[in-house]
């Protein structure tokens, strides 16, 4: 018998997609976990391949399916339109087609998240009795109002109905929030690949140069927005200067203009600001190793940092920068402060001092972010991780318990 496949089935791009379709788009922290996740799969042996229906643009027309390798995976981007609307509605059928007529009955599904758009899928899978699990990475937010809010929940609820009891979430917290019995918290994968000798960036900063620090992702309230502003306007203010200036670099999707404006109206001859916006995946990890440091703000009271997990912290420790984090689900169980620096408040003055402190301790930065490297390397292994997804999945799967 063949041996079986695990599918991956999430809504995302990758930059080996959008070259092969020769568009533009975001790709965000979503994308790199699926395929770290299907990378660390294939370093055991299993025969792991990654299925998307990616967003894409925003006229009315189909974009055709294609099969892509360029990520360092195999990755199966099914049939989509570009219009959101049209998108949602026979985006549908396409995840359903590929249940129907490419999975076999002794394969394994694994999606990530939800979404209504698996709905059809999950049905079908459930008559064709295929092993279905769900990877949880994001809970519905209470907040979120009107008709996405509403299949966001009869999509979770779908999911959880549909799918196996143990689930796979990307923290702790959720799990315990759930009060989950029978889960696997994977919250990120360390790239072998990523591990790079960067020697040159860290004496530079020993002997003077600035100290590069980086704030990227979906930028808002929630994720930090205000304090970085707010916070780089304090150290504006700061009348005696750092041992090194700070270079900010901010990458990423949300208001770029304000931050452009802050840039621009910076007094002192000690902080810097660079913008780049729409940069594709590789020009960002090329921008983000440049860095010394990065930032994961995300606010601990809004619901954004109690439904889900800052995949970003692991992405960071990965590349060997020093982590700067709020202390939000498991971050602080994973990262304390002699691997990063945890804020012990959401405020301006504990980020400021951090900043100040980083600026004038260039030796701390680098041995903090070597604990943190240290720290990821060994505890997100991709042959651990592969190994333990593998073998939560691989236990007998009882159907009927999905009614439970």
């Amino acid at each position: 018998m063949q041996k079986k496949r695990i599918f991956y089935v999430g809504m995302v791009c990758s930059d080996s997609y959008l070259k092969t379709i020769r568009e533009k788009a975001f790709v965000g922290a979503a994308a790199g976990k699926m395929i770290s996740i299907v990378s660390a799969l294939r370093t055991i042996g299993e025969r792991a391949v990654l299925v998307s229906l990616p967003f894409v643009g925003t006229g009315p027309y189909r974009q055709p399916g294609c099969l892509c390798r360029g990520d360092g995976i195999p990755a199966l981007f099914l049939p989509t339109w570009r219009s959101p609307v049209l998108r949602k509605m026979l985006g549908t059928f396409s995840i359903a087609w590929f249940a129907l007529r490419r999975v076999c009955r002794h394969d394994t599904i694994l999606f990530y998240n939800h979404g209504i758009e698996y709905s059809l899928a999950l049905l079908i899978l459930r008559v064709r009795g295929v092993a279905v699990f769900q990877d949880i990475e994001d809970l519905p937010m209470r907040t979120e109002s009107g008709m996405r809010g509403f299949l966001n929940r009869v999509g979770f609820l779908l999911m959880v109905k549909l799918s196996a009891t143990r689930k796979v979430t990307v923290s702790n917290q959720i799990a315990n929030s759930l009060k989950l019995n029978n889960f696997l918290a994977i919250q990120g994968v360390f790239r072998e690949k990523d591990a790079l000798s960067r020697n040159e960036k860290w004496a530079q900063l020993e002997v003077g140069n600035p100290l590069r620090v980086h704030f990227g992702g979906s930028l808002n309230t929630a994720t930090g927005l205000d304090l970085f502003c707010d916070t780089v306007v304090n150290l504006d203010t700061v009348i005696e200067p750092f041992s090194r200036s700070i270079d900010f670099i901010v990458t990423g999707i949300g208001d770029l203009n304000r931050i452009r404006n802050l840039a621009s109206s910076l007094k002192s001859h000690w902080l810097r600001i660079e913008v780049h916006q729409g940069v594709a995946r590789r020009d960002y990890f090329k921008l983000l190793d440049s860095c010394h440091v990065s930032l994961s703000l995300r606010m601990p009271s809004s619901d954004y940092s109690s439904t889900t997990f800052p995949s970003k912290v692991i992405e960071i420790a990965s590349r060997g920068l020093c982590l700067v984090s709020t202390s939000v689900s498991d971050v602080s169980d994973i990262f304390d402060d002699n691997s990063a620096s945890i804020l012990a408040h959401f405020s301006v003055q504990d980020l400021s001092a951090s900043l100040k402190f980083l600026a004038n301790n260039p030796v701390e930065v680098r041995r903090r972010a070597d604990a943190g490297f240290a720290i990821a390397k060994t505890r997100f292994s991709p042959h651990g991780v592969g190994r333990a997804l593998a073998a939560f999945m691989d236990k007998d799967f009882d159907l009927k318990s999905a009614n439970h």
